[in-house]
């Protein structure tokens, strides 16, 4: 689990979708009952190549957790083992 200063990111596939809006008020309340830091990222509409922008900004910023839904999961991947390289669970 993240420590208490940590930050955990919700990366999304858009910022349109009702979903993603249920996903970051459930999230949202288990970060504020961890005591970590949390922020919702992603492309206001779905489009890969400005999703790995967001990932790489919030891996970039220090993210500690990132949960990500991935428009792509091949084009992402690459990101992903390079976010996992430097700790980012």
């Amino acid at each position: 689990s993240p420590s208490q200063d940590g930050t955990v990111y919700l990366i999304s596939m858009d910022k349109t979708n009702e979903y993603w809006n249920y996903m970051d008020m459930g999230a949202k309340d288990m970060a504020r009952l961890l005591g970590v830091k949390y922020i919702w990222a992603a492309p206001k509409k779905r489009n890969v190549d400005e999703q790995i922008k967001v990932f790489n900004n919030a891996v970039n910023a220090g993210a500690n957790v990132i949960m990500l839904a991935a428009s792509d999961p091949v084009k992402l991947s690459a990101e992903v083992e390079n976010a996992k390289a430097k700790g980012v669970k």
